[in-house]
């Protein structure tokens, strides 16, 4: 469960936001920018900054280095802008529309994002089956469509997910893969790649003992806090299987 309650100032989001390990004590300028001109609203319902999502994103980007991305979940667009600056074309699905997603883009100067808002499931496969990408973020229905929408992304070879805590069935999925390679990033997100990804770094206060739980500043405190761990969590087939 999630405190939605925003920050009264910039201060205050920017103390809170630096507790969470993916910020290691620095805040992208990403983040700021778009607190500076629409306020925290934005984030709402956003995996930026309240889980670390602009750092994630960046970190497995950078890593993988696509140049055309699927997103699934367009919500207000930040997911999107941030997947946009680091790729050369981003195709991005919603069935709800939102006004603040150009302006939010515009703001950026990001002109490498396609908006589709669409029906169904049923338009977005068609679609998607005319599209040739290498990488795809899933943060769209959680609950219904996570198997769906990997099936139709799983050919670019690299996937992004969200939700990947115990007890959803984002995980459940996510861990009966038998195909690639899996490895769980901060913040609740897991990358799968078709074939061996090295694992990032991770800092030395990771390399020992036990990894410490991951805590949202806009968490529930009362809610139970699961362990995560960046770098592989647990072995894969590591030949170069085809998805």
């Amino acid at each position: 469960m999630f405190n939605r309650t925003p920050p009264k100032t910039k201060e205050e989001m920017i103390a809170r936001i630096k507790t969470i390990p993916e910020h290691r004590n620095t805040l992208d300028p990403f983040v700021t920018t778009l607190y500076d001109a629409f306020g925290f609203t934005v984030f709402m319902r956003s995996v930026i900054p309240c889980s670390g999502g602009e750092e994630v994103i960046k970190r497995v980007m950078e890593q993988i280095k696509p140049k055309r991305a699927v997103v699934f979940g367009t919500n207000r667009g930040v997911s999107t802008a941030r997947v946009a600056q680091f790729c050369e074309e981003v195709h991005t699905f919603d069935v709800v529309d939102s006004d603040m997603t150009e302006r939010i883009w515009g703001l950026l100067g990001l002109k490498n994002i396609v908006k589709h808002v669409i029906r169904d499931n049923a338009e977005k496969a068609r679609i998607v089956a005319g599209l040739e990408f290498d990488f795809a973020f899933l943060d769209g229905d959680h609950e219904r469509d996570y198997q769906t929408d990997f099936e139709l992304t799983k050919r670019c070879g690299a996937v992004l997910v969200h939700e990947y805590w115990p007890s959803s069935p984002v995980m459940a999925f996510m861990d009966s893969l038998t195909m690639g390679s899996l490895r769980v990033e901060g913040g609740n997100f897991a990358v799968w790649t078709a074939s061996k990804v090295e694992d990032a770094p991770v800092s030395s206060e990771e390399a020992q003992g036990e990894p410490k739980p991951f805590v949202s500043p806009y968490d529930d405190p009362n809610a139970p806090k699961t362990p995560q761990k960046r770098g592989r969590r647990k072995t894969r087939a590591e030949t170069d299987v085809g998805a």
